[in-house]
């Protein structure tokens, strides 16, 4: 019997496909000291070199080939399923993959294996791919015993405990990964989150789920994560006005909003006489009959109105303001806002114009103070929560996620 060593090429693995570590790479202070008997040798030795001139189904059908053997020894099925792991993941023939990691993983020779965490992490990978879940839960509590857990060994973990339903463990590795990135100063990993969302609402916690959907949004910045807690505020059932600025900010983010979205956006606008956000709401495929001809008529009074404001109410101010915001002009929108505050006006209104024209000026940190004011207005306090959330991402977005540890 000899040992027989694992060349880099078999080694390699479908790492950017399964976000495996390379199987057979060894610690070179603690070398493998497993032998294979003359026959099985060859044979894995023939592997090889199919496996590094890229012939895996040859490769493969060499190793079946040795597994027929009479006599092997348990050196020779380890030595076999790890060549076979490797040469199966490049064939993309993830049945075969995963038999010969679990035979890796539960040979009793795992521990002389000086790559034994490296086994383990693969397993792991290889049985949540295939929908094992309790398998990948079993492996990857077995390697959580040996060592902390990387992310994307987190992540399969997590995704394990959802589908069979264990939401304690899925809220236990979202607390932990929640923890970790923050003191790293990172983001946590989306996929993490997304399942602790899911499972906060499986388990009928909306609050919860909620919480989530907003990091996600804010994190990660997803037209579809914003469209989420968009039309989760908007069933809370608020104010028109509530309602609009929630949709405005649904413009703002690129939310992935639905023609249900847009034709409320269209309707509270054309009540309101806000005739730039109801041609916002037609140009995204929300009805809002005749504003045409109604953006025609009030961009020709606008001027008068506009030269009118200093002698005029603060109601006339706020609903000017909001007017102009509607058509995209900031500034102004902004400096009759706070002349209607001046005046008395609507402190939350005003302030919720004022924010949001800062916003779109790029005065983002300006903007999450003054949405701060807000927050204590019942009319207005759901949509300057998210307004405040998108100038705060805005205005310090957050880092990358971490990148995976390797083993």
């Amino acid at each position: 019997m000899k040992k027989i060593t694992l060349i880099a090429a078999v080694a390699a693995l479908s790492v950017a496909a399964f976000g495996l570590a390379p199987a057979g790479a060894k610690d070179d202070s603690k070398p493998s000291q497993l032998k294979c008997s003359p026959d099985v040798c060859k044979a894995l030795e023939a592997a090889q070199k199919l496996t590094a001139a890229g012939d895996f189904r040859t490769a493969l059908d060499q190793l079946k080939g040795a597994q027929a053997l009479p006599k092997r020894t348990p050196d020779d099925d380890y030595l076999i399923d790890e060549l076979m792991a490797a040469a199966a993941i490049r064939a993309n023939d993830m049945a075969t993959a995963t038999a010969a990691f679990e035979g890796m993983a539960n040979s009793p020779l795992l521990d002389q294996d000086p790559a034994k965490v490296t086994v383990l992490a693969n397993v792991m990978i290889v049985e949540n791919v295939s929908k094992n879940y309790a398998k990948t839960i079993a492996y990857g509590q077995k390697l959580q015993a040996i060592q902390p857990l990387d992310d994307k060994q987190l992540a399969s973990l997590c995704e394990a405990y959802y589908f069979t339903k264990d939401y304690a463990h899925v809220r236990q590795i979202g607390a932990q990964v929640l923890a970790e990135s923050k003191s790293r100063g990172t983001i946590p990993p989306e996929g993490i989150l997304q399942m602790v969302m899911n499972a906060d609402l499986d388990a009928g916690d909306k609050q919860g789920a909620f919480d989530v959907s907003e990091q996600l949004a804010v994190d990660y910045n997803v037209p579809s994560d914003w469209a989420r807690v968009i039309d989760i505020s908007l069933a809370q059932k608020g104010t028109p006005t509530d309602a609009l600025n929630l949709l405005r900010l649904g413009v703002v983010t690129g939310a992935s909003l639905d023609a249900s979205d847009y034709n409320l956006m269209g309707d509270i606008a054309m009540r309101a006489a806000f005739y730039g956000d109801a041609e916002t709401a037609a140009r995204h495929g929300g009805k809002a009959p005749g504003v045409a001809a109604k953006v025609a008529a009030d961009r020709k009074e606008l001027p008068g109105l506009i030269a009118a404001a200093k002698n005029q109410d603060a109601k006339h101010n706020i609903v000017l303001a909001q007017d102009l915001y509607g058509y995209g002009r900031y500034a102004e929108a902004e400096e009759l806002a706070r002349a209607a505050l001046a005046k008395g006006g609507p402190a939350g209104e005003a302030n919720m114009v004022i924010g949001m024209s800062q916003a779109g000026q790029g005065k983002f940190a300006d903007a999450v103070g003054t949405f701060q004011q807000v927050n204590g207005d019942p009319e207005m306090k759901v949509g300057a929560h998210l307004w405040a959330l998108y100038a705060q991402r805005k205005a310090n977005p957050p880092a990358a996620a971490a990148a995976p540890a390797t083993h």
